[in-house]
Formats: structure tokens, C-alpha cells, sequence
């Protein structure tokens, strides 16, 4: 248990409301207010002053906690890839056929894609995507890294044996590209003086478009090499 001295010691750099246990509530506290901060204004706009005031903590606390603002805002993005994570990724062996496991696949990440306004922690990843910070490198090890392994995996697995790496790239790109449009461009579809809306509710609709677009794709790739090899 800690005493007394190290009680005053933690306070002082703490909200002082009452009825708050300040080591383990304003920590979660500030980081719940920092990633709306930094998915609403980014990195240089969001002002520690602000994240403090939103966490009902003092200026001292993000320093006490983290070590500062830059520290504050990897740990915040850290936590943001892991909350991404939080529906685990289909991949070739969690179905009977590189088909089917196509399907789970754009079904998996165009649930993440259309939901992303509405979640603080996928709007901050998001705008590391658009805006890119020094973070940007350990998104793509950690988090597109795997997604575009698993994605190449079961593409490859439907394409001839003897594709080459830059054909294979680019229909996993292709791919790729469809479902993530629905992110980063969001804000500009929702713009689009166009009916109807389409938005969340609509993505079953878009990912088994998605799917139908992948497959007809990738059986003109195995027609076009079925030709090659008999000609």
C-alpha cells in the first residue's frame, strides 16, 4: 500500500475532484480525452491545456503519466491499433475454400471501414493515414502489414501458380483499394449531392459488391492465363 508521502506525491500531479482514485482513473481518463482530441484535431492542433481540461485533470498529469505529449500520442495510437483488432481477421485457413475466405475477408474489413465516424480510435486512424505523423511507420508493421499479408494469401491462392509479384500486388491493391475508399473518403461521399445516402447500414450491400468485383477480376486473370498457356 502506498503511504502517505507517495499519496501527496501522485495528487500533485492529479485532478484533485473528490471520490477519484488518481493514479488509475486519470490516466484512463486522459487517454480517453486525448484520442478524441487527436482524431478530431490531430496532433499539432490538440492542445495538452484542452486534453487536461476534458480529463478533469491538472497540466502536470500528462507528463506524470506519460512523459509528455509525443508519448501521450503513441500510447493513444498504440491503444487505437489494438481496438482495431478487436474482431479477429479471417484468413485462408479459418474457411473451406480460398473463395469463402475472399468473402470473409472484404466482409471483415469493410465492417471495420464503414463504422469508422463513429469510433474516436478508428477516426485517429484514419487521419494518421491522411496526415501522416512519425506513427505512421509502426501502422503500416503492425497493423496494414498482417491485413495485407493475410488479403495476398488468399489472393494468391485464386490466382495461377506462376503469377508474377507485381500482377499479384495489384489485385490485392485493387481489392484493398475498394474497401478502404469507404474510409478515407468518407467525408466526401457523404458530400456527394447524390442519392440515396449510403453509409453504415449498407454494408453487406458493399462488400458483397466488393466481392463480386474481386471475383470477376480474378477469374479473368486465371481465363486470360489459361489462354496464354494453350495459344
Amino acid at each position: 500500500m502506498a503511504n502517505k508521502s507517495n499519496v501527496r506525491f501522485i495528487r500533485m500531479f492529479d485532478t484533485h475532484l473528490p471520490g477519484r482514485i488518481p493514479a488509475i482513473s486519470s490516466k484512463s481518463d486522459i487517454l480517453n480525452a486525448a484520442t478524441e482530441a487527436f482524431a478530431d484535431r490531430g496532433f499539432d492542433a490538440a492542445s495538452v491545456r484542452a486534453i487536461c481540461t476534458a480529463a478533469g485533470v491538472n497540466l502536470a498529469a500528462i507528463n506524470y503519466h506519460f512523459g509528455g505529449k509525443a508519448a501521450l500520442y503513441r500510447e493513444v495510437v498504440t491503444r487505437a491499433y489494438e481496438s482495431s483488432r478487436s474482431t479477429p481477421m479471417p484468413s485462408l485457413a479459418d474457411h473451406d475454400s480460398p473463395d469463402e475466405a475472399l468473402a470473409g475477408w472484404i466482409d471483415w474489413y469493410v465492417g471495420r471501414s464503414v463504422q469508422a465516424g463513429l469510433d474516436p480510435a478508428r477516426r485517429l486512424l484514419l487521419r494518421e493515414a491522411a496526415q501522416p505523423t512519425t506513427e505512421l511507420d509502426g501502422v503500416v508493421q503492425s497493423v496494414l502489414h498482417p491485413v495485407y499479408q493475410a488479403l495476398e494469401e488468399i489472393v494468391k491462392a485464386l490466382l495461377p501458380c506462376d503469377i508474377d509479384a507485381r500482377s499479384l500486388k495489384l489485385h490485392c491493391l485493387g481489392i484493398l483499394g475498394q474497401c478502404m475508399v469507404h474510409r478515407v473518403c468518407r467525408e466526401m461521399i457523404d458530400r456527394l449531392p447524390v442519392e440515396p445516402h449510403i453509409g453504415p447500414e449498407d454494408a453487406m450491400a458493399i462488400s458483397e459488391l466488393i466481392t463480386m468485383n474481386a471475383r470477376a477480376s480474378l477469374a479473368a486473370a486465371r481465363a486470360i492465363n489459361t489462354e496464354d498457356s494453350s495459344a
